[in-house]
């Protein structure tokens, strides 16, 4: 898909911002659900979210 398509299907989506508790939940045309839903598996395959770091608390400076 070229960069300008791409464009014109994905990125000018209609929409709006739902805040929520501690989330923002993002609600889009039902028709560009599928090509999101691609996409945002795409993403997380190339740039999978960072874990927390370790469980351990971090040292008390002395």
């Amino acid at each position: 898909m070229s960069r300008e398509r791409f464009r014109q299907l994905a990125l000018k989506v209609t929409g709006r911002a739902v805040l929520g508790g501690h989330r923002i939940r993002f609600v889009i045309d039902a028709a560009r659900t599928a090509l999101w839903r691609r996409f945002m598996r795409r993403l997380n395959q190339h740039y999978p979210a960072r874990g927390s770091p370790a469980v351990r608390a971090l040292p008390i400076p002395a």
